[in-house]
């Protein structure tokens, strides 16, 4: 073995294990066909194993991702009036004996959008992805308006409301569904 092939082979594994600190990936040394032929230094191939580890990573921390299916549209419309009464219900159990707080007000609307969240999920297609939005305030007899504008696909995207009103407060609920893929 002459000394330039030795320092190429002392470079190779060298830049090996660097590869292998730093990506976790596997070398493959060896008599390839280009060794043989002449003026063809030895090569090395490199599988990297770096994406195996980050997808393993979020399966344990409960992130999974899913590979495209290319699904254009989805199965199931979003189920606008289903969704209106679960937002009727959640309303009237957490508002229905409250009296209007402004320090309870928003903790409160967080819940109820986190608790608004998590039940239309179990409703709607798991491709939708969903935003809510709720509005609690003070019946001192005003008028309120409140308005939004999306950007979305009308054949596939939706949005369901509800409003709830007693003694001292009145609160708007809204649920977003956007179709994704």
């Amino acid at each position: 073995m002459t000394d330039q092939q030795r320092s190429h082979d002392m470079a190779q594994a060298k830049a090996a294990k660097l590869l292998m600190k730093r990506t976790a990936s596997v070398s493959s040394f060896g008599a390839d066909h280009h060794s043989k032929r002449k003026g063809y230094a030895a090569s090395v191939s490199t599988v990297s194993y770096m994406e195996n580890l980050q997808e393993e990573d979020a399966i344990m921390k409960g992130q999974i991702r899913y590979e495209n299916t290319y699904q254009l549209e989805p199965k199931d419309r979003f189920p606008v009036k289903p969704i209106r009464m679960m937002l009727e219900e959640v309303l009237a159990e957490f508002l229905d004996d409250q009296t209007y707080e402004q320090d309870n007000c928003p903790k409160l609307t967080k819940s109820i959008s986190d608790v608004v969240k998590t039940r239309a999920k179990d409703l709607v297609d798991m491709r939708y992805k969903i935003i809510c939005v709720a509005h609690i305030g003070q019946i001192r007899g005003q008028g309120v308006r409140i308005g939004s504008r999306c950007l979305w696909n009308t054949q596939h995207d939706n949005v369901a409301t509800a409003m709830f009103k007693n003694h001292s407060l009145f609160a708007i609920a809204s649920v977003y569904g956007i179709y994704y893929d």
